[in-house]
């Protein structure tokens, strides 16, 4: 029963979650293995959920543990959508980066996906998968695309790990669909913060930290 009191219940947007606290996943937790229905299943409901002006869109519930020393957070449960989400907004950030607006790029970056120690400007992600995954997470994710990643929305071609495949696949998923955002509006900039601000504050999980 002590346990069980120690629970703490509470709603946050997803986006928020990645932005103010540091997580890592716990090595005895699986690898990324969304699939890509999935992903695409995600986006579209959020699509869905944007477009009806939804005041809320609950993403189900996310466990962490509680550090109270200021520290990251283990997830216990939430990994696949915490790190689905910090995918997109990576694909969001990149098409910034894509025309030329590194302020809103580096912002985007700061904001959600790695925060920079001005002391001696490290960066320290916002989000750290399992060792096996984490790797391929911030290189071919989490790292500012080159101009040929931006040109093309891909990498070489090379055998990987099945993760690792569909964390790439996952990156080139959202970056279709931020794509398909942006041929549907005469102000990108505007649509896609929107899609931030809907991630930041009404896409929510209840958090639980024990």
């Amino acid at each position: 029963m002590a346990a069980i009191e120690k629970l703490e219940a509470r709603p946050h947007g997803i986006g928020q979650l990645l932005g103010h606290r540091y997580i890592e996943v716990p090595p005895y937790q699986r690898a990324y293995s969304w699939t890509d229905d999935q992903i695409e299943d995600l986006f579209k409901d959020l699509s869905d959920a944007i477009r009806r002006k939804d005041v809320d869109y609950f993403l189900g519930t996310v466990v962490l543990t509680t550090n109270n020393e200021g520290g990251p957070h283990a997830v216990i449960d939430g990994q696949q959508r915490l790190a689905t989400v910090s995918i997109l907004i990576c694909a969001i950030r990149n098409y910034f980066y894509s025309i030329g607006d590194s302020e809103r790029g580096d912002g985007l970056h700061h904001d959600y996906l790695a925060r920079k120690e001005l002391r001696d400007l490290t960066e320290t992600p916002h989000l750290k998968l399992i060792a096996g995954d984490n790797v391929c997470y911030e290189k071919s994710v989490l790292a500012r695309p080159q101009p040929t990643q931006l040109k093309e929305g891909k990498v070489a071609k090379t055998f990987l790990p099945a993760s690792h495949a569909r964390l790439e696949t996952a990156l080139k998923l959202a970056t279709r669909h931020v794509a398909m955002l942006v041929q549907q509006t005469n102000d990108p900039t505007v649509l896609l913060f929107d899609w931030v601000d809907y991630l930041r504050y009404q896409a929510k999980a209840i958090v639980l930290e024990a």
